[in-house]
């Protein structure tokens, strides 16, 4: 886990049945110490050699979207736009999907960080139906299950929604 006020990192101890501090503290996009993260979410490579963080700061190095710019937009790295990445999730093939909670949708992000939207039409709703229709209200959470199935967790509709694997 990351601590919200100094960026510094933090691991579970079974036997103390506690975090503790690894006296690692995340560096902002100038190599400096972060500060005030707001980590949505924190996910690691199959390989388990690349860490990736959903987060609202303004400190951390961005891979895909932009500093203090709301928004959803398609696009490369820094072209594309997020509003509150939340939770995220990799498929087989290393694809992310992230809830994108402020813009009502699921967005995918390839490896080479083309980030498009993979389902949710960006208007709040409960619609059911194609990845082009389907609506949701403030997802925050999503999982591949051992089905292949991705699951949503849709915040403001208090609903867990499947979406089946293609």
């Amino acid at each position: 886990s990351v601590a919200h006020g100094n960026a510094m990192i933090y691991k579970y101890d079974p036997e103390q049945n506690t975090m503790v501090a690894t006296g690692v503290q995340l560096p902002d996009a100038a190599g400096k110490n972060a500060a005030k993260v707001k980590i949505r979410c924190i996910l690691f490579d199959k390989a388990g050699t690349t860490v990736y963080m959903s987060s609202q700061n303004k400190h951390l190095h961005i891979w895909v979207g932009q500093y203090d710019t709301k928004g959803f937009t398609e696009g490369q790295g820094n072209e594309a736009k997020l509003e509150e990445p939340c939770q995220m999730d990799l498929d087989e093939e290393g694809n992310i999907y992230v809830a994108v909670r402020k813009k009502h949708r699921i967005a995918k992000i390839t490896p080479d960080g083309m980030l498009t939207n993979y389902t949710g039409t960006g208007t709040s709703g409960t619609t059911d139906g194609p990845l082009d229709k389907a609506q949701f209200n403030h997802p925050e959470g999503v999982q591949f299950g051992s089905d292949g199935a991705l699951y949503v967790s849709d915040y403001w509709n208090h609903k867990i929604r499947k979406i089946e694997k293609d």
